[in-house]
């Protein structure tokens, strides 16, 4: 399904693609590719093989957040920038042109590019969340168009209100260049506005309080010395208070109004030991005691992770026990 995304990348060889028509098939074709990839390695097709992918088998790796994790399926150091390599076709870029073009997006004093795709669960935006949003910035801060840009189309009553449901995802990094902020919540545009294809773009970043740091980009960009002095991270908040925000940034610039905005999001692990919860019941307790492992090297001794991992190795042990009883008594 997100196939395209590495279509024109220089580094990319060749693509051996694997038909899969839902998630729920993604387990066996996976089994599948890596039992048939081996074989074409014991036929010595590739001298190395390296499985970077962190579901279904890399969770040993997982430390909750997503770039540094799959980079540890890698044995060496990354010595490349981390930057996110696209590359457009003509066609797409012509495509966003027109895009453009149709609705005078150059006209405007400033656009904002609204990501409300969340597909990674970790915001509470959705398309009702970023329409309203959107109201009440053009009707707050004069000259402005919001690009809403998801999947899914919706009918405008307002030019400056503008459905990007037609742009194709990539062309989202073409389309940046015509933008002036990004509204995303941690997912795939909000990633492609960081590429070396698309112009970096200040962003307010809408997230889930209660996932704590694990989608946020000031996160992830400090783990790997990127700057963070143009995001802003906000959490369950009403649509008003994110055009506050924009309208500071309008009337007093991005620093001003991070400082005013900005909330400083803590580390709680609890969506960090949701997740091994799943881990758990599908790839055992060893798989779930690297994660915590590769967890502890990275974020120390924390006191609510210690617990956390003590609780569900007792709660295995005990499960594992009274498995055992039960089948002595049958």
């Amino acid at each position: 399904m997100a196939r395209s995304i590495i279509d024109g990348n220089p580094d990319v060889d060749e693509v051996w693609e694997i038909p899969v028509r839902n998630h729920d098939e993604m387990l066996t074709a996976w089994g599948s590719f890596v039992e048939r990839l081996r074989e074409r390695q014991a036929r010595h097709e590739y001298d190395h093989v390296f499985l970077t992918q962190i579901f279904p088998d890399n969770f040993g790796n997982y430390d909750g957040t997503v770039r540094a994790s799959i980079f540890r399926g890698y044995p060496g150091p990354i010595t490349v920038p981390v930057t996110p390599v696209i590359r457009l076709g003509a066609e797409e870029v012509a495509a966003t042109a027109r895009f453009v073009a149709e609705h005078r997006l150059k006209s405007y004093d400033r656009v904002i590019l609204f990501e409300c795709g969340a597909g990674s669960g970790q915001s509470f935006v959705d398309l009702a969340f970023a329409e309203h949003t959107a109201r009440e910035i053009v009707v707050t801060i004069p000259g402005t168009a919001v690009v809403i840009s998801s999947n899914i189309p919706f009918r405008s009553d307002d030019p400056r209100i503008i459905d990007g449901s037609s742009v194709p995802f990539r062309c989202n990094a073409e389309l940046a260049k015509s933008c002036s902020l990004l509204i995303g919540c941690s997912s795939g545009i909000s990633w492609l506005t960081t590429s070396d294809w698309a112009a970096r773009l200040p962003m307010v970043q809408l997230l889930k309080r209660e996932t704590s740091v694990y989608a946020s980009f000031v996160h992830d960009h400090g783990r790997f010395g990127l700057p963070t002095d143009e995001i802003i991270e906000m959490t369950d908040c009403r649509p008003h208070h994110v055009a506050d925000c924009v309208a500071c940034i309008a009337e007093h610039g991005f620093a001003v109004a991070r400082v005013r905005f900005h909330e400083q999001l803590e580390l709680d692990f609890d969506f960090y030991m949701g997740v091994m919860t799943h881990v758990l019941r599908r790839s055992g307790i060893g798989t779930v005691m690297r994660s915590f492992g590769t967890t502890l090297r990275r974020y120390g001794p924390r006191r609510r992770l210690l617990a956390g991992a003590a609780r569900m190795l007792w709660n295995e042990l005990g499960r594992r026990r009274l498995a055992m009883l039960l089948r002595r008594r049958t």
